[in-house]
Formats: C-alpha cells, structure tokens, sequence
C-alpha cells in the first residue's frame, strides 16, 4: 500500500502532538487557522499564572472603553511616586508628576510591559469592569485579580491559551472593534519588544523572502545581512515571564495566512529550557506556514 502524504495541517497536528508529549513541564497551547477555522489544542482549558498575559485583558478593555466615550486617548494622567512598581518597564525610573496620555499608557504596557503603566490603568479602566468584558467575551478563564507587583495572599491574575486567544481575536480581527480601534491595536501589538520567543527565529530574507531565522547568510540567494536587513514576519503579539513560566500569543501572518498561536508554559526547571521550547515551537509554526 502506498502511503499517502500528510496535508500540512495534519502534518503540523502531529508534529504539535509529538512534540508536546516531551516537554518536562506543565503546558498549553491553542492554534487557529483564521482562514478555515480548524483548531489544534492542547489543555487549553488549563489555567495558569496569566504573567503579563494579562495585559491583553487591559488592552481590550480600553479599547472599548474609548469606544464607548468613557475615556480618549488623548485624555492625560499623573505618575506618582506611589504608582511605581518594579519588574519591566521604565516609568519606575522616570520623575514623579509626569503627564501620560491614556494612549502613552497603552504603549508602554503593551510594547515594553511597563508593570507601573499596567497598574495606572487598573485604576482607570476599574478591575471590575476589565473582568466583566472578559466574561462577555466568553473569557471564562481570565480573572484581574490585583495590581501587578503588588503580592497578595491567595489572588493571583490567571488566563488560559484559550482565552488568551480570544482575546487575541478580539484585537486583531473584524467584528468587534471599529476600524481604527482595530488598527491601533495591531499596530501596538506589533511593536512589542520582547521578540525572543514564539517569534525568535521568525526572519526573512529581504531579497527572496525566504525564512532565514538566525542566519546570516540566506540559505536561497546568499543574500547577506551585513548588506540586507532580514524583515521579520509580522506578529501581532504578547508575552509573558516570571520564575519558572513562559508565555507567548499573538497572530502571525505570513504569505495570506493567518494563524493565532498561543504557547503557555509553567513549571519549568530553567530559564534556557523555556526559551528552547518556545523556539522549537516556533519552528514547528514556521515550517507549517512556509
């Protein structure tokens, strides 16, 4: 009998299962075809730690709270001293009493995960009304239950690769936000700076468009980077990290495909292990789409 080769979606369901059974760690992941609407999951109902994660909740919900006319972008608010919190970001180092637009705030949470930015937006938007949207999006893992940085006994803000898919959806396709609610959203997800993740390796030669990853050197037209940039794929995206977690999700597109990737670790022994396992994920997406 002749063997019949895989189609790629079943060539990357495998390849996602296979790879899934050795990791030596708690995980989650959820991939969605947006073309066709097939599904590839594993434990997407679990609920982890949401991380940064959790940034994408305060993104949607001041999106639709300008929507609404409840606030504007341009509308400006005060950092004090009692506002900062360490962790990522930079307006824990800048001077007290500085005036930040609303939309100031959106970027520096979302594209360098200020944890301060993050914090004066709980107290804009309101925690309940974050958790409400997320449960009329059918976000029925998500939960804002505290400030970031700010350690509480027994509360801990928690999400899962399903949800934060959804979310990833609401943010980046039609059907929920207006237009210009939408492209603002892509545009900061994709100048999120912590890009060594799902999308390490997620290069391509600026001249033939190959995907070169880490090379420097294209393996197609020899092209080097030393006189040619590579262009990264574009990834609409978020992560998230703390001891022992890894997380990453967003929408990646690449030559009229669209997939939202969402890959949730906890558990980990190491630092380095997390970061493998998202680049060998990473692969597993990019060699689907090429």
């Amino acid at each position: 009998m002749i063997a019949h080769p895989q189609k790629p979606w079943q060539a990357l369901e495998a390849s996602l299962s296979s790879f899934y059974t050795h990791l030596d760690c708690t995980a989650s992941y959820y991939i969605k075809d947006l073309k066709t609407g097939l599904i590839i999951s594993q434990n997407e109902d679990l609920i982890f730690n949401s991380a940064s994660m959790i940034k994408l909740a305060y993104l949607t919900e001041a999106l639709f709270q300008v929507e609404s006319g409840h606030h504007t972008l341009d509308e400006t608010f005060i950092l004090h001293k009692e506002d900062k919190v360490d962790g990522s970001g930079v307006l824990n180092r800048l001077h007290d009493h500085l005036s930040l637009t609303l939309l100031d705030l959106i970027h520096l949470m979302i594209e360098v995960s200020d944890n301060t930015a993050t914090n004066m937006l709980f107290d804009i938007l309101g925690k309940d009304s974050i958790n409400n949207r997320l449960k009329s999006l059918g976000c029925k893992d998500t939960f804002v239950a505290r400030k970031l940085m700010r350690l509480i006994p027994g509360l801990t803000n928690v999400t899962s690769a399903r949800d934060l898919a959804r979310l990833v959806e609401v943010l980046t396709t039609k059907n929920n936000l207006s237009p210009t609610a939408l492209e603002l959203a892509k545009e900061t997800l994709l100048h999120q700076q912590y890009n060594d993740y799902l999308s390490a390796h997620w290069q391509l030669c600026a001249t033939c468009g190959a995907v070169i990853g880490q090379k420097v050197i294209c393996p197609l037209c020899q092209t080097s980077i030393k006189t040619t940039d590579p262009i990264p794929l574009p990834f609409y995206h978020k992560t998230g990290h703390i001891n022992g977690l890894f997380h990453d999700g967003g929408l990646v597109e690449y030559k009229g495909e669209s997939l939202i990737v969402v890959f949730m670790l906890a558990n980990l022994k190491d630092h380095d292990t997390g970061m493998n396992y998202h680049h060998q994920m990473g692969e597993l997406i990019i060699n689907y789409l090429k």
